[in-house]
């Protein structure tokens, strides 16, 4: 830290937002002071309706990158509503659908839903292996996954699990209107956890 602050410069320093919700940020905190998550680009409301001026800038974007008649039916638009506002992501599954595709002219529906499917599995993972040293069993994450699922993005506990969460982007934060949601590639696993518990009487 010393060797960056003898920089005679204003500067605007970015750090991985997994640091952010480290149990070891303070450290950082204590050196540079405070520090803003940069929002999520909103893809649907808090009500799970798909929220237009978002997927609509997430649309420019990818425009930006390649010609979007390269998509077959709009294939593209199923992209966006996966990636869950997360620009990287949205860039992941068309890279996986492009590479899976046979076909030189287009982007297929069948591949970019190939590539969504092991999006959603990568997700999955995620949760089901994550944990560990901060001691935060499995039940733990599918209980904040349940209650943010269920309709409680507004003020869903502080826990070592929702930290973990978020750091995995299984849970996103959404400024301005400061909401919580979880990434639309677990919605298909979280219905799977609650019918599977709703069946064992839980």
């Amino acid at each position: 830290s010393a060797f960056i602050r003898d920089f005679r410069c204003k500067m605007v320093m970015t750090i991985p937002v997994e640091l952010i919700y480290h149990r070891d940020f303070a450290i950082i905190q204590n050196v540079f002071g405070e520090a803003e998550v940069l929002p999520m680009i909103k893809v649907k409301d808090k009500s799970g309706k798909p929220y237009k001026p978002g997927i609509e800038c997430l649309t420019e974007i990818l425009n930006r990158r390649l010609e979007l008649s390269l998509f077959e039916n709009r294939c593209y638009l199923d992209a966006i509503k996966y990636s869950g506002g997360a620009i990287r992501e949205l860039f992941r599954i068309v890279q996986r659908a492009a590479l899976i595709e046979k076909s030189d002219d287009k982007i297929t529906k069948t591949s970019m839903q190939k590539s969504i499917d092991h999006h959603k599995n990568i997700f999955a993972s995620r949760v089901q292996e994550h944990g560990g040293d901060s001691g935060v069993k499995f039940e733990d994450y599918l209980d904040v996954l349940f209650d943010i699922y269920d309709g409680n993005k507004i003020a869903p506990k502080k826990t070592p699990a929702l930290l973990d969460l978020l750091q995995t982007l299984a849970v996103m934060k959404f400024n301005g209107e400061g909401f919580y949601d979880t990434h639309p590639l677990l919605d298909n696993f979280i219905k799977a956890y609650k019918e599977k518990n709703r069946k064992n009487g839980k």
